[in-house]
C-alpha cells in the first residue's frame, strides 16, 4: 500500500499548500484510504513548501492551460498514466481516441 500510496505524494502536496494557504497552518501529514483493500496510508508533508515544489506546481499548472488552449498540439501523457484511475476520464487521451 506505502508504494502505491507514494504515487499521490504530489497530490497531497498541492492539498497540503492549498490548506495552508486557507488555514494559515502547514498539514504534518495526509492520509489516504484506499477502498481496496480497505486500508489507510500516512503521507508525510514537508514542514516547509519547497521552491522546487513550488516549480513543480507551475510547470504543471502551465501544461495544464496550455494544453486547454491548444488540445489539438499538446498531450500531458506522463509516466503516470499508467497508473491513473481516470484513464478514461482524460481529455488528452480521449482526444488522442478522435485522431
Amino acid at each position: 500500500i506505502a508504494s502505491h500510496a507514494e504515487k499521490y505524494a504530489l497530490q497531497m502536496q498541492i492539498y497540503a499548500t492549498a490548506a495552508e494557504r486557507h488555514l494559515r497552518q502547514r498539514p504534518a501529514k495526509a492520509c489516504l484510504y484506499f477502498l481496496r483493500p480497505a486500508q489507510s496510508c500516512e503521507i508525510e508533508i514537508p514542514p516547509h513548501h519547497s521552491e522546487s515544489l513550488q516549480r513543480e506546481i507551475e510547470e504543471i499548472l502551465r501544461q495544464l492551460i496550455d494544453f486547454r488552449r491548444h488540445p489539438e498540439i499538446h498531450s500531458l501523457r506522463s509516466s503516470l498514466c499508467s497508473d491513473c484511475t481516470y484513464q478514461e476520464l482524460c481529455e488528452s487521451r480521449m482526444f488522442s481516441k478522435r485522431n
